[in-house]
């Protein structure tokens, strides 16, 4: 996300926290649907570079090293 790279991630885990579907990548249940989500990440430019754009600021504002230092910092002083 943070390098402007379109992430594509099967709807469970780790991904599903992090990923908005449709918003800052695209989350997929089955082959059928991560089909279906690559071919809009190579045909759809406009909406591909929005979700490019949103994503590095959700990674930017989730997962700086500043962000992360604030929240290691906070769990430590508990």
């Amino acid at each position: 996300m943070g390098r402007g790279i379109p992430v594509v991630a099967r709807r469970e885990g780790g991904p599903a926290e992090i990923i908005q579907d449709m918003q800052t990548g695209y989350l997929y249940d089955d082959i059928r649907e991560a089909t279906e989500k690559i071919q809009m990440c190579i045909v759809e430019d406009h909406s591909r570079i929005e979700r490019i754009s949103s994503a590095r600021e959700y990674a930017r504002s989730h997962f700086s090293i500043e962000n992360y230092l604030e929240k290691v910092s906070a769990t430590m002083l508990r």
